[in-house]
């Protein structure tokens, strides 16, 4: 039966961010404590932070000071820039939670601890030989949230996955390049795949396996979600613009659908949009060359590109925009995804993909709990784990602050973390 109500899990969590009103009072509730920063004030929930008073009274789990807090806190930092399964000596300290009451000038009187929990291990999966910025944007939002981050290294085998993973609570499969079509039994469409990483490929599907075969809480981002279906026996789709224009040609999407052309042309009567080109591979995918020849001006014989591929926007819906949003609907139905957005209409998620899930041919066990407008699956679950969940587009732009000027809600990105973490300590006490 459809959902009329918030679930009792979203109502717990909304508890967690609830604010109270008492006279000239109010208190936070189980509050996630990260530091205290260079201002003295305490950082808590991710993105907040608040001063504390000087006489503010600490109690609970046998912690009756500030100075105890303090200490069993530590100070935050980040984790050795090394490729590693064990949390490397760190002084950032325990997972702490706590009431906070405020006064009327939002200064903290009252911390109340509720818990105090050694942080789960959540690992972010390789990608390069070296760490990248955006990966460090993945620490901040995964120890803000309560667990300890760690850089997983190349995995090459299911023993790899083995040795490596046994003291990971939790995994992020990251974004990236596109995935060798090799690996879902196609050859490139044109548009289609290209930037092929095959090693990469083989650790991210080795992980993902691993992951869903030992019950370890999963979040798979973009082409993380891709591989994920792929690891599971699922397929994809190469190119989406080019995918809708061949659906357009056969009749299977109406051409009233359109809302931009991005080559080629839907009928003999319209002139034809230049196509932009691609990178052509052979059958074993090796490198043939650029689809335009810059030196003659003219498109490869052969390469279908003379014409303009017919490649279109469906209900304006862009993709691959960089910092651009669009909407999604989720699945009221859903195990996770509802419990985490708290509505079935999100306004705003950010993407950047050309490629997508098949929805015809998805991965063994996998759920579609959210498209876009234009039927792209934007999430889906693996259901019968504590938690698996892809996602199609990048809450962990968002999570800590707006990454572009759209005006995005950052506790609910936030919240995808908070539930990796959450299920990540509930697999670190199994």
């Amino acid at each position: 039966m459809k959902r009329t109500l918030i679930s009792f899990t979203v109502f717990c969590l909304a508890l967690i961010c609830f604010v109270g009103c008492t006279g000239d009072s109010k208190t936070i509730s189980d509050a996630t404590l990260y530091t205290f920063n260079a201002d003295s004030c305490l950082e808590y929930n991710a993105i907040q932070s608040a001063c504390v008073s000087p006489d503010v009274k600490v109690h609970g789990c046998s912690i009756n000071d500030f100075d105890s807090l303090t200490a069993i806190m530590g100070t935050a930092d980040m984790p050795a820039e090394d490729f590693s399964m064990q949390v490397s000596e760190r002084t950032l300290g325990k997972a702490v939670t706590a009431n906070l009451t405020f006064d009327k000038e939002n200064t903290i009187t009252n911390i109340e601890i509720t818990s105090v929990n050694q942080r789960p291990v959540v690992g972010i999966s390789w990608k390069s030989k070296t760490i990248k910025q955006d990966y460090h944007q993945l620490v901040q939002i995964l120890e803000r949230n309560g667990a300890y981050a760690v850089y997983l290294p190349k995995i090459t085998s299911t023993k790899d996955a083995e040795n490596f993973l046994k003291n990971i609570d939790g995994v992020v499969l990251t974004g990236g390049t596109d995935i060798n079509p090799s690996r879902f039994n196609q050859l490139q469409s044109p548009h289609g795949a290209a930037s092929i990483n095959n090693t990469r490929d083989i650790s991210d599907i080795t992980l993902a396996r691993y992951a869903i075969e030992t019950d370890i809480p999963l979040i798979a981002i973009c082409r993380g979600m891709q591989v994920l279906n792929v690891a599971l026996g699922g397929e994809l789709i190469q190119d989406i613009p080019y995918d809708f224009g061949q659906k357009v040609i056969s009749g299977t999407i109406s051409s009233e659908k359109v809302t931009d052309v991005f080559s080629g042309r839907i009928s003999s009567s319209d002139a034809a949009v230049a196509d932009t080109g691609y990178v052509m591979y052979d059958e074993t995918f090796k490198k043939i060359g650029p689809s335009y020849d810059d030196e003659t001006g003219k498109y490869v014989s052969g390469s279908g590109c003379e014409e303009g591929h017919l490649m279109v926007e469906i209900d304006n819906v862009l993709h691959k925009g960089g910092t651009h949003y669009h909407g999604i609907t989720v699945d009221a139905e859903s195990r996770w995804l509802y419990e985490i957005t708290g509505r079935e209409d999100v306004p705003y998620v950010a993407t950047y993909h050309h490629q997508a899930l098949d929805p015809d041919k998805l991965g063994n066990g996998l759920t579609v709990v959210a498209r876009a407008a234009d039927g792209i699956v934007e999430a889906v679950e693996y259901q019968d784990n504590m938690f698996a969940l892809g996602l199609q587009y990048h809450p962990e732009k968002d999570a800590l602050a707006d990454h572009a000027e759209t005006d995005v809600d950052n506790e609910e990105c936030n919240n995808y973390f908070v539930h990796l973490v959450r299920y990540a300590l509930q697999h670190s006490m199994q």
